[in-house]
């Protein structure tokens, strides 16, 4: 099973949401990016996306950072600090 955590980086209060489109054998990219965006979540910090939920994420207006590694909270740090690499338009997959 996958997990979500969602922070709010005014409080840094955190909540973690079950990925619950993980295991889906069809649609999970589409699933996932639903459940992201039904949470209100204006940007997503990951590793990697796939052409599906980049899609769904892009049509929600959610700002993407890609290639993310390590700790949680360097991550957040990073961000805060404009360190990390950024989705620009027209890349296909991430």
């Amino acid at each position: 099973m996958c997990y979500f955590i969602i922070f709010d980086l005014d409080t840094m209060d955190y909540q973690v949401i079950e990925n619950e489109a993980s295991d889906a054998a069809l649609g999970a990219g589409v699933q996932s990016a639903s459940i992201v965006f039904d949470e209100g979540v204006e940007v997503v910090l990951t590793g990697r996306v796939g052409p599906k939920a980049l899609r769904g994420l892009k049509a929600g207006n959610v700002k993407i950072c890609y290639n993310v590694s390590g700790k949680i909270s360097e991550a957040i740090e990073k961000f805060k600090k404009g360190e990390l690499e950024e989705f620009t338009e027209g890349e296909d997959e991430m």
